[in-house]
């Protein structure tokens, strides 16, 4: 009968935590791709006044005097990488979820992969 009560409590601690961390979950997720913006809006006014990408987004802070997201609302790292051509750079960060999202300029969309 002990045995019995620990696993019905088990299983609703666990749902508990499913019905707690999926929404929190998918919110880390939106807002990050959205802080993004941050990020890809000032890079493209960058582009369109010096006709190139900076090489790094310290440049790209410096040029705005203003601060340019590093992290993502997960905590990891948003990876920018010049391709060093005119056309091109590109954005990604990985999650502590096991996906990648990179983002195609081209498309003006994020790609999530597993």
């Amino acid at each position: 009968l002990q045995l019995k009560r620990y696993f019905i409590v088990s299983a609703i601690q666990l749902l508990l935590i499913w019905l707690v961390s999926n929404p929190i979950r998918t919110w880390q997720i939106n807002s990050s791709l959205e802080k993004a913006r941050l990020i890809i809006n000032p890079l493209n006014i960058y582009y369109s006044q010096f006709g190139k990408y900076p090489s790094n987004l310290g440049e790209l802070e410096l040029a705005f005097k203003e601060p340019i997201p590093t992290r993502t609302n997960i905590g990891t790292r948003y990876i920018y990488h010049d391709t060093n051509e005119r056309q091109g750079y590109s954005l990604w960060f990985n999650s502590y979820y096991g996906y990648s999202a990179h983002y195609n300029r081209a498309l003006d969309k994020w790609i999530i992969t597993d």
